[in-house]
């Protein structure tokens, strides 16, 4: 995939999800700090997301060391090398990373996954949204994606405050920027 198609998933979805958040600070003057791609030391690596956000204002004892929200997006990498950049930001000990969406992009579909601290249990994906390409019918849209507002701003929210929903009309844009800067 090329570079812009590449960098355009991770950027549209930052703006996107930027849109919400500015919903949030125009509601109630919370700000979230979006980071970008800085690196996050674990126990026995170092990872650094394609986007990760925070909020401004921490909780007491809350650290600045990890975000709240990372983004990953992955076109060439196999399942496994995903599954495990999750388990990383979900399941590293000192993690304080409540959320990991992930895109994976190809010239026929983009899916979009929530995945969340889920302990006992194996490493997956709670949530997803897909777009197929599908040219004679148009793209398809099957699935459902949005963020918790408290696993993002770390408080539960208030009048006027909504979750995070990645809408149908959404995903369309996403795609239909994606699939632009689509190169074999």
């Amino acid at each position: 995939m090329s570079s812009a198609a590449y960098s355009t998933a991770a950027g549209e979805f930052i703006r996107i999800f930027n849109c919400w958040l500015d919903q949030v600070r125009d509601t109630s003057g919370t700000y979230i700090t979006y980071l970008h791609a800085e690196s996050v030391p674990g126990t026995n690596q170092s990872r650094t997301p394609d986007s990760s956000w925070t909020p401004r204002d921490l909780p007491s004892g809350r650290s600045r060391k990890w975000p709240t929200l990372v983004l990953e997006v992955s076109y060439s990498q196999t399942r496994a090398y995903l599954k495990e950049a999750m388990q990383f930001w979900l399941d590293e000990p000192e993690s304080d990373v409540k959320v990991a969406i992930s895109i994976t992009v190809s010239d026929r579909k983009i899916l979009l996954e929530r995945w969340v601290r889920r302990p006992n249990r194996p490493m997956s994906p709670d949530q997803w949204i897909e777009i197929a390409r599908e040219p004679r019918k148009g793209p398809r849209i099957s699935g459902y994606l949005d963020i918790n507002f408290s696993d993002v701003v770390l408080r539960d929210k208030r009048d006027g405050e909504t979750d995070f929903i990645l809408t149908p009309a959404a995903m369309n844009d996403l795609a239909a920027y994606i699939w632009r800067d689509w190169r074999d």
